[in-house]
């Protein structure tokens, strides 16, 4: 029997989870594995459920559970370590375990692991930007201490990054090789354009927050005339950045039948019709992980217009598929260049100088074969930890 456990311990779990990676994973594995199921930390105690053939359940509950109790409590981080090797002890029977993040409990766990149960497979999807892998790779101050904690990893026996620029810097390092593979984020399934496109141009973010630099964005459209395009930005509104919001419609009050901000919208099913009927999709960030948002956008077709980073080179393979800005590549970006050239591409799509429609149906085949988590799941790296 192969029993498969993720032990999820990092955040407070909720019900997005399951859309993402965290969920996505199991419900996936599920097809291939007799159990599944997902740990994660409760605040309060609840019954274990079932959701597509998972089965979800606390490993332990911690009343005040907050994200930053991993950076500032080792106790916590010491007791998760306890509790999810006691865990694994009770239930023997689990063959296959899949942890996140390269961090003090997800290496000793699985040196652990390894060492007292060397047939249990483990497998470290490290989910990073180039910031995380910069810190791993960075050899100034590299203690004694360091060099014996990165070696630990060895002993993995599968860890993955997600984009093809990581990927190829962490390859380098002796601590990431045998075991290293390039697994992309994906989606739960194929898509198909759910309806025509539209001279709309969206972005989906935690709007105002300095990694998504929506504010390149505002300057970009004050410089221009964007005639019978709509632009939709969709997410949260970081409350510091609501003035700036004002300011920008003062100066151009032109533009608020234009560029609307539509808050945060929950409805997947809403959401899902903002991306199928857009056409071209806006993600400036300053630094990303992999970027689900550009995925989702890829999914249904969208022409991408990103900074260089995350899973930009991934998506955009030619000018077919999208445009990277220039001088946009993460921790070395040039905004004044960055907007010059975001504000003539975006001239010559209203103007109709750029065809972003002409490849539209092979950008979906790519998202389709690549991006997919039921083609993610048959790569060989995990035919091979399955066993």
């Amino acid at each position: 029997m192969k029993r498969f456990a993720l032990f999820f311990i990092r955040h407070p779990f909720s019900q997005v989870h399951l859309k993402k990676d965290v969920g996505l994973f199991p419900i996936y594995f599920s097809n291939i594995f007799e159990k599944v199921e997902l740990l994660k930390i409760g605040k309060e105690k609840k019954d274990s459920i079932e959701y597509k053939n998972i089965i979800i359940k606390d490993l332990f509950r911690w009343k005040k559970m907050y994200s930053n109790d991993w950076e500032s409590s080792k106790i916590y981080e010491v007791f998760c370590i306890i509790m999810s090797f006691f865990y694994l002890v009770r239930n023997r029977d689990i063959s296959h375990i899949m942890l996140f993040h390269i961090n003090r409990y997800s290496v000793y766990f699985s040196w652990l692991v390894k060492k007292i149960f060397p047939k249990t497979k483990v497998y470290i999807k490290i989910d990073g930007s180039k910031y995380t892998v910069d810190g791993l790779l960075s050899k100034e101050g590299l203690s004694l201490k360091r060099k014996c904690f990165l070696s630990k990893l060895r002993e993995v026996d599968l860890i993955s990054i997600e984009t093809k620029y990581l990927f190829s810097e962490l390859s380098t390092s002796v601590y990431f090789h045998d075991n290293l593979s390039l697994v992309p984020n994906g989606i739960e399934r194929k898509r198909n354009i759910l309806m025509p496109k539209e001279k709309i141009m969206l972005s989906v973010a935690r709007l105002g927050t300095y990694q998504k630099n929506t504010e390149f964005l505002l300057r970009c459209f004050e410089q221009m005339d964007l005639q019978d395009w709509k632009v939709y930005l969709i997410g949260s509104i970081d409350e510091s950045f609501k003035a700036t919001v004002e300011n920008f419609y003062e100066r151009r009050f032109d533009l608020r039948q234009s560029v609307i901000f539509m808050g945060e919208i929950q409805d997947s099913v809403l959401l899902e019709e903002y991306y199928s009927k857009s056409s071209v999709f806006l993600l400036p960030s300053r630094f990303e992980s992999f970027g689900i948002a550009a995925l989702e956008a890829v999914a249904c077709g969208n022409y991408l217009i990103m900074s260089d980073v995350g899973s930009a080179q991934d998506l955009i393979l030619n000018d077919g598929y999208g445009h990277i800005l220039k001088e946009s590549k993460e921790g070395s970006q040039n905004e004044e260049i960055m907007m010059q050239d975001c504000v003539s591409v975006l001239k010559n799509i209203v103007d109709g100088k750029v065809n972003i429609y002409e490849n539209l149906e092979e950008r979906i085949a790519y998202f389709n074969e690549h991006f997919t988590m039921e083609n993610i799941i048959k790569q060989q790296c995990f035919q091979e930890w399955i066993g």
